[in-house]
């Protein structure tokens, strides 16, 4: 069982706070390997369990800080995954190689493929149980515009099992035939990087239309506390708004947090804050289903106030945060929000940037740049922010948007079509300030 156990030490090394992406390339090629070498199906099941425990529980030891109950859930379910998918390779490795170079990298995607739309409730954390939690370097990275994260993945998984077939062609004798699979993963590999080198340089955006403000107000995460320090926690919304405004900021983000009131069907204190700063203001919290039931049944829900204090949208998060949520309805619309001499916001709360079906959903409506909003503070000290932030980079590159991401403790950052991270503020309490240009594009 020691080819399984390199192999989720390999891939463990792209997880943070490594990032050593390099590794992506090679680290399933230990696990074909041993699943070559099974004799028996049962064999292969047992050879994925070893992998499955080792390596998610390196991927998800961040659910720990949270429940060690879950945790143990989380990777109850992710070793099912794994045993699946290392039998999945036993029984790929009979068939032609063609077959098996495709097969194997579906056999991975295939939950995040079809996690989207009425799935997204069941299987949309499925990404961070098959997708990549590193950036690649940028020239790979632009394949995610075409081909979304997990048909990125998919081509990672290609390169890998091409890799193994080298590798079993030269144990076997057919030395011919490994030269040419290797000749074809180095022309594939090359071909793709220059192909993003001639993306990156195509790129060009218009000059700074606004400048923008996220305001990470590193509040508790208990909600006794918001309760017993409702005050404070307004006075600290207003006191970061009205500096962000006085800096000459026109849009100012808030992050995802649950307020000790319904701000939706009572806008009032929300409102006079936007007019105090004389800036539009978006932030998220929760609005409960029963006006009259504060904390049962709930939205999770985005808001955006006008300068003159005005609620202009609204958006309802589609895949909202599993953990300890078992009351949160789910939204069904996908709108950009229209900001008069701002352009339209595609708004991302919680946990609708963790797959890629939310952010596709609004692009068909063009918004001008996305808002991702979210409170990790609970798994603050945890590798969860990291991983939460690469999540936006594929969005960011997906979309070919600008992405503003918020984030209540951190990390909250600018990410820019390419995906690259132009800006961020790691933890604390403060203002991250940023001219942000519109119209970005590839000529």
């Amino acid at each position: 069982m020691i080819l399984p156990i390199l192999s989720s030490i390999l891939l463990s090394l792209h997880l943070p706070p490594f990032h050593l992406h390099e590794f992506l390339w090679v680290g399933w090629v230990p696990l074909f390997l041993g699943a070559d070498r099974c004799l028996s199906w049962r064999q292969a099941a047992l050879s994925g369990l070893f992998f499955g425990v080792c390596y998610y529980a390196l991927v998800f030891r961040w659910v720990a800080a949270y429940s060690l109950t879950l945790f143990l859930l989380v990777l109850f379910l992710a070793v099912l995954f794994s045993v699946y998918f290392t039998l999945g390779i036993y029984f790929s490795l009979k068939m032609p190689f063609i077959a098996m170079l495709l097969l194997i990298p579906f056999i991975w995607t295939v939950p995040v493929f079809i996690a989207g739309g009425p799935l997204l409730p069941f299987l949309g954390s499925s990404s961070l149980l098959v997708g990549l939690h590193t950036a690649l370097p940028l020239p790979f990275l632009q394949l995610a515009h075409i081909l979304t994260e997990p048909g990125l993945v998919f081509f990672v998984l290609v390169i890998n099992v091409g890799l193994f077939e080298v590798l079993r062609r030269v144990w076997g004798g057919q030395k011919r035939f490994a030269v040419g699979i290797l000749g074809g993963v180095f022309l594939i590999l090359g071909g793709t990087w220059f192909w993003g080198v001639g993306q990156i340089r195509a790129y060009s955006e218009e000059k700074p239309s606004f400048t923008l403000a996220c305001a990470q107000h590193n509040l508790p995460f208990s909600w006794e506390w918001r309760w017993q320090h409702a005050a404070e926690l307004f006075k600290t919304y207003e006191d970061m708004a009205i500096e962000a405004g006085r800096n000459g900021a026109r849009f100012i983000l808030f992050p995802q947090y649950k307020l000790p009131e319904d701000v939706y069907r009572n806008p009032e204190r929300i409102a006079g804050i936007a007019k105090k700063a004389k800036a539009t203001i978006a932030l998220g919290t929760y609005t409960p289903e029963n006006p009259k039931i504060f904390g049962k049944e709930s939205w999770v829900i985005s808001l955006v106030f006008s300068p003159e204090g005005k609620l202009v949208g609204e958006h309802r998060a589609l895949h909202p945060n599993p953990f300890g949520r078992p009351l949160v309805l789910r939204g069904e619309k996908a709108e950009p929000i229209a900001i008069p001499s701002i352009g339209k916001i595609a708004v991302l709360p919680c946990y609708d940037d963790v797959h890629s079906y939310p952010a596709r959903r609004f692009l068909s409506s063009r918004p001008d740049f996305i808002a991702s909003i979210a409170n990790d503070g609970v798994f603050e000290g945890t590798t969860l922010p990291e991983l939460h932030l690469n999540r936006d980079v594929y969005r960011a590159v997906e979309s070919r948007k600008y992405l503003v991401r918020c984030a209540a403790t951190g990390i909250s950052a600018v990410v820019d079509p390419l995906g690259r991270v132009k800006k961020m503020l790691a933890s604390g309490r403060g203002v991250l300030y940023f001219d942000l240009p519109l119209g970005p594009r590839i000529k």
